[in-house]
């Protein structure tokens, strides 16, 4: 499956798979299962690993992305092949919805950035 969900008992976080070519109906759906799962766990904090997409999202993946994010949580993405711009576009787009989301290229700095150590 391109995109899945588990909870990470350890950090107490949940962990967003995204792989191959996963679509923009498949991430909303998964962002629907986050946000169910933070209803009835209260986990809030979201790692994203996005560094095996087949392709990076182009700009209205991004744009149509932020608006699935529920404003309730917060999220670090991991990315690897993604343009400066692309990276810059996601994270004002967020910020200009309200939302707490950051792009790293590497998991440790997500994962302190969520204040998870």
């Amino acid at each position: 499956m391109p995109v899945k969900i588990d909870v990470n008992k350890e950090l107490g976080a949940l962990e967003i798979c995204m792989a191959g070519d996963a679509s923009v109906f498949e991430w909303k759906g998964i962002l629907r299962r986050s946000l169910d799962i933070y209803s009835r766990q209260g986990i809030a904090k979201v790692l994203i690993d996005a560094r095996k997409l087949a392709r990076p999202p182009n700009a209205i993946e991004l744009f149509e992305f932020t608006r699935m994010l529920p404003g309730v949580m917060q999220f670090a993405i991991f990315i690897s092949n993604w343009s400066d711009k692309d990276i810059l576009f996601l994270e004002t787009v967020a910020y200009n919805r309200g939302l707490n989301v950051k792009v790293f290229h590497k998991r440790n700095d997500g994962i302190e950035w969520l204040g998870l150590v």
